[in-house]
């Protein structure tokens, strides 16, 4: 920016004085005035060209913060593989998530309207040997997350992050070893058209085995 206010105030000045040449000029003068035109030329194209270099460091700037954002982005998401499981309302799979004190699958069995919200039916499946006396779930939900390829990702992801809502829910059945466990969910304030998005975590902390 120094720069660019330099080799602006430069030309400033140089076409100052080849108007005020100009003015006053006489035919001896034609020469100098050509002089300082040339000149003033000269520095139009070096401001141009600084310009043009900025706006590329600018540029470059940019593209490194995005491409640096997007790693942080992985990083996170590979630091908490199974701290949650993300399932997809329009298809049918499972994921596996981490509690306390063992290890879930987790599957959406059935999403369907229910008054002015959705409920969901999940299936916890127990893969440890041990009885759990209950869990707690946490569930994250909105519209469908935007894509990585997006031009605008990088405006959309903090607003779609920022409009996701939560529920928790308290699971009191026991979670039988071996066996998949039903749980109905109810997701306030959203449609099923609009339901793109369904994470859970899971949090345990009572299991029943025997001496």
């Amino acid at each position: 920016m120094v720069s660019l206010r330099f080799f602006a105030a430069l030309t400033s000045i140089g076409f100052m004085s080849a108007l005020a040449i100009a003015a006053c000029a006489g035919p001896d003068q034609t020469a100098a005035i050509a002089s300082l035109q040339s000149r003033v030329s000269s520095l139009e194209k070096q401001l141009k060209a600084v310009s043009d270099v900025e706006t590329q460091l600018s540029a470059q700037a940019s593209d490194n913060q995005q491409k640096i954002t997007l790693l942080d982005l992985q990083r996170s998401a590979s630091e908490s593989q199974y701290k949650a499981a993300v399932l997809d309302p329009a298809s049918r799979g499972y994921g596996r998530i981490d509690g306390g004190l063992g290890s879930f699958a987790v599957s959406l069995e059935d999403v369907r309207q229910f008054a002015d919200s959705v409920k969901v039916r999940l299936a916890l499946g127990n893969l440890a040997a041990a009885t759990y006396s209950g869990a707690k779930l946490t569930v994250k939900y909105g519209s469908r997350a935007p894509s990585v390829s997006d031009p605008a990702y990088f405006t959309k992801q903090p607003a779609w992050e920022s409009s996701l809502q939560t529920k928790e829910e308290t699971v009191t059945d026991r979670l039988v070893p071996g066996h998949w466990n039903p749980v109905q969910i109810v997701l306030p304030g959203i449609d099923t058209k609009n339901l793109g998005y369904l994470e859970v975590s899971i949090s345990t902390d009572q299991i029943l085995m025997y001496k």
